[in-house]
């Protein structure tokens, strides 16, 4: 081989020792670049025996069907849930809700933004801002954590108030894919959605068994008590409601 040769060889192995770390750098840099934009989406559907919730406002008494879904885009959730009045064969609510959360020194903080909207009755749409802080204060086999909710609604005066909740969650395994979550919360509310007066409103105690039956597919019956602590008007009653959830997240 002349010399001539030998340097075209020699600057051929070159130049492909150079392209090669760069033909993988693009290509991960391809692999980061289709990582997707929107991603842990969730749905969920439950039958229960009255509207219930946190807020313990008592509606839909004969029955209601609530879904939800919602996908996040970094740490920013899109949500949107809906409550069918079963008795009265009509969808008469519609919350759309977006959240940014982080971790700060081992508390979990939520800020959210959530519009209540009612497609078939007078309700008029107003805005809750709230701000939830949960921490785990055991951890382990039984975890047990503390959640705590503050929201101010805005847009309509003359619901403009203020919810105040805290509570405590724990959930315990009972045997593989099978576990106990046990709940208990008390409120406290200040003219909220228009209640005459304020005060601890109310108190709920709940138990859900949560089944996972495959990949990401859970059923979960549940059960909740509510004892009103004032009524504010006869705003809040004692009630129990039961039900059903089925949810997947991908």
């Amino acid at each position: 081989m002349n010399a001539l040769s030998k340097n075209i060889v020699i600057g051929a192995t070159g130049l492909a020792s150079l392209v090669a770390p760069m033909q993988t750098n693009a290509q991960t840099l391809e692999v980061a670049d289709q990582k997707p934009l929107i991603n842990s989406p969730y749905i969920s559907s439950t039958i229960k025996s009255e509207y219930g919730g946190s807020r313990g406002f008592t509606s839909s008494t004969g029955g209601a069907w609530q879904n939800d879904f919602g996908f996040n885009i970094g740490k920013v959730t899109f949500d949107c849930w809906s409550n069918f009045d079963v008795q009265k064969n009509k969808l008469n609510e519609i919350d759309y809700g977006l959240s940014y959360g982080f971790n700060f020194k081992g508390n979990n903080i939520s800020i959210s933004a959530t519009d209540f909207t009612s497609p078939t009755s007078d309700f008029k749409n107003c805005v809750e801002i709230g701000v939830n802080v949960s921490r785990n204060l055991t951890s382990g086999k039984y975890p047990l954590s503390v959640n705590a909710y503050a929201g101010e609604l805005f847009g309509v005066k003359e619901y403009e108030g203020q919810f105040f909740s805290l509570g405590l969650n724990q959930s315990v395994p009972i045997v593989k894919n099978v576990k106990l979550d046990l709940s208990t919360m008390v409120a406290y509310d200040n003219h909220y959605f228009g209640v005459q007066g304020s005060g601890f409103s109310h108190a709920q105690v709940g138990a859900g068994l949560d089944v996972k039956l495959m990949k990401d597919i859970h059923v979960k019956p549940f059960v909740s008590v509510q004892k009103a602590v004032e009524s504010l008007g006869g705003t809040f009653k004692d009630n129990l409601v039961y039900g059903l959830t089925v949810s997947k997240s991908w």
